[in-house]
């Protein structure tokens, strides 16, 4: 009977490349990267903020535009004034709408930049799953501690063991300390990664409802443009000027 432990032939088997493989170094999410993510995120909040205030001073715009036009343009079709009425109009509101239309875009990119920073985070959760998963802790620690023992009993007048041996039950003791570490290290990024993921995943929602909301007032902003291109378009048919 071995009397080192029945562990010996398993462990002291693996196979040269796959110890190697496992005494690499692991990529974790490192303090680097958690500053880059905060700064981009921060960068995702102002310009989201920035959208918001755009957005209530376009809507400041386009609403007194179309009551004008509710309110003022029978008036000044029975005045005889509508093209001097309409003409001014068709530019503000067309100033409006080009504006609208560029806040429509930046929404555009900001949704893809948290869409990005999203994917990112989850590859990274995908990178440190397996990581996490590497090693079963307590079949490991038992192997550990097996060595271990191995060792205390050679160092305190137990069995010899040889130098190759040593060195091997050493080494061995490097990887696995190394493996469940980085094992550990993972598992505890692993979730903060999902809890950043899940953090930037909720910034999606507020996107979308102010795409939606400048998507009203582009419709508003069009709707107001074809009135009063239809006016205009009228009075040159019918030949009615100003004034007639």
């Amino acid at each position: 009977m071995d009397p080192h432990g029945d562990d010996r032939g398993g462990a002291d088997a693996e196979p040269a490349s796959a110890q190697g493989a496992e005494d690499a170094p692991v990529e974790l999410w490192s303090a680097r990267d958690q500053v880059a993510h905060e700064q981009t995120l921060w960068a995702i909040d102002a310009d989201m903020a920035a959208l918001h205030m755009r957005c209530a001073a376009l809507r400041q715009q386009i609403e007194p535009l179309w009551e004008r036009f509710l309110t003022l343009s029978l008036e000044q079709i029975l005045a005889h004034q509508m093209r001097t009425f309409l003409e001014p109009l068709v530019d503000a509101v067309q100033e409006v709408n080009v504006a609208l239309v560029a806040a429509d875009c930046e929404l555009d990119r900001l949704r893809r930049r948290i869409s990005e920073q999203q994917r990112l985070l989850d590859e990274w959760v995908t990178q440190l799953e397996p990581l996490a998963h590497r090693t079963s802790t307590q079949s490991y620690l038992g192997m550990m501690l097996a060595r271990v023992e191995r060792l205390e009993s050679a160092l305190y007048g137990g069995s010899p063991l040889a130098a190759e041996q040593l060195a091997i039950d050493l080494r061995y003791l490097r990887i696995r300390l190394r493996t469940t570490r980085a094992a550990l290290e993972a598992a505890n990024d692993n979730a903060q990664l999902r809890g950043l993921a899940a953090a930037t995943a909720a910034r999606l929602p507020e996107a979308e409802s102010l795409k939606t909301e400048v998507a009203a007032l582009m419709a508003r902003g069009e709707c107001l443009s074809e009135l009063c291109r239809y006016w205009l378009m009228y009075l040159q048919i019918t030949g009615i000027a100003d004034g007639d």
